[in-house]
């Protein structure tokens, strides 16, 4: 159970961070991590002087609020300026404002953008790199109303095209495909799409428009989209699919080392990563959405796990990796406690990566929602941890490559 005066100290650093600084970074893309990483460190058990340095370490390279360019005076007025960026500032006060109105009840208030009204914000959790629909998460996680404020500004600023996916009813599956195929396989036949060859030479988030811009990898992904049947009664049967897909795409995708059992320093793909991410998303929001909105979300974090695996150029996935990689001896609680403590025993390295961190605690707590398959998401924690040397994945040159060759 975490320490009352920790879960005071990250309520109070969430605030002071609400009130001080902007969303974005200074190059105007890149989201503040700020939120997250102080809500894995707590919830893997840091203490009140912990978060205290992460904060005071992490701020530096933040922006500090400036006075807003406009203002935004209604929500009709809000949704006519969806995705204009020059709007930061205002999304933040206009919410702020909004917050007020629902009586502080941030629950209110994400139902009625979210999911209600005449433009429900659900589908673009996905733009800005779906770092909306990780806010979102982390305010539902830990209930706390800035959080909630900064969710829906940050959806309304990383508003983009990519939500018309998933808006409408799922496309026809791809020819050849079958509705009774699992994400795994589905991921196989993607790889081995000769549609996709000479698409693109390097990795990166930035191929997103060159794929959807092209007739027939767009058309392709559309298929593949449509072939994992996602409904209303089968959202605990696709999540653990999805789920164990993204274990896969962390951590057996790495060219494989001579032997299965070695641990060798990598360079993980940063986007591929973050699909175990997304799929904590889905895993802490579905309490709070109804079956329709539920598997609504798993659509949209399918989108996002198909689409990365074509720009990150479809790497090989090789289940061996995971399977021998060796469980040290002992009581699994303790080994889950001891790699979470030394996960939030330092600031900097590492420790301070908020996705290195959210990492380590989202298979910690799959490994709990899912007892049975407690050894799978051990030996991937074990394997990330012990390999982890940073991020690969972003198309620069000379960048360590994952094991993409056909």
């Amino acid at each position: 159970m975490a320490d009352p005066q920790a879960s005071e100290m990250l309520t109070a650093l969430l605030e002071k961070n609400h009130l001080e600084h902007a969303l974005l970074l200074p190059d105007g893309s890149t989201h503040s991590h700020m939120a997250h990483l102080l809500i894995s460190a707590h919830r893997l058990n840091s203490t009140t002087s912990h978060l205290e340095a992460i904060y005071t370490t992490t701020e530096s390279s933040l922006i500090p609020w400036k006075p807003a360019e406009y203002s935004i005076t209604s929500d009709e007025d809000l949704f006519s300026h969806l995705g204009d960026q020059s709007y930061q500032r205002a999304f933040i006060q206009y919410f702020d404002r909004r917050l007020q109105d629902f009586d502080n009840d941030w629950s209110a208030l994400f139902k009625h953008y979210l999911l209600e009204g005449p433009m429900p914000m659900l589908g673009g959790l996905t733009g800005g790199f779906a770092h909306p629909l990780i806010m979102v998460a982390d305010a539902v996680d830990v209930g706390d109303p800035h959080v909630a404020v900064e969710a829906l500004a940050l959806t309304a600023y990383d508003w983009n095209a990519l939500h018309k996916l998933t808006d409408g009813p799922p496309p026809p599956a791809r020819e050849g495909s079958g509705r009774e195929w699992t994400v795994l396989q589905i991921l196989g036949q993607i790889r081995d799409d000769t549609v996709f060859d000479e698409l693109l030479q390097k990795p990166g988030v930035r191929n997103t428009m060159v794929v959807l811009q092209s007739d027939h990898a767009r058309q392709a992904l559309l298929g593949y989209l449509g072939a994992l049947h996602v409904a209303v009664d089968n959202v605990d049967t696709i999540l653990p699919e999805l789920v164990e897909a993204a274990v896969h795409l962390l951590c057996t995708i790495h060219v494989k080392p001579s032997a299965s059992t070695a641990f060798t320093q990598h360079k993980f793909d940063f986007y591929l990563t973050h699909q175990l991410t997304f799929c904590w998303c889905v895993k802490t929001l579905i309490p709070f959405l109804d079956s329709v909105a539920s598997a609504k979300l798993l659509r949209m974090v399918w989108l996002m796990m198909v689409l990365t695996y074509v720009t990150q150029l479809r790497p090989k996935m090789k289940p061996e990796i995971l399977v021998d990689t060796p469980l040290p001896t002992g009581d699994r609680t303790n080994i889950w406690d001891e790699m979470a403590a030394a996960t939030v025993g330092g600031i900097t390295g590492k420790d301070a990566d908020p996705h290195f961190v959210k990492v380590i605690r989202t298979l910690k707590e799959f490994a709990q929602m899912w007892p049975e398959r407690e050894e799978n998401f051990l030996k991937a924690a074990i394997r990330f941890d012990g390999e982890f040397s940073g991020w690969t994945g972003f198309g620069e040159a000379g960048e360590e490559r994952t094991d993409v060759e056909m």
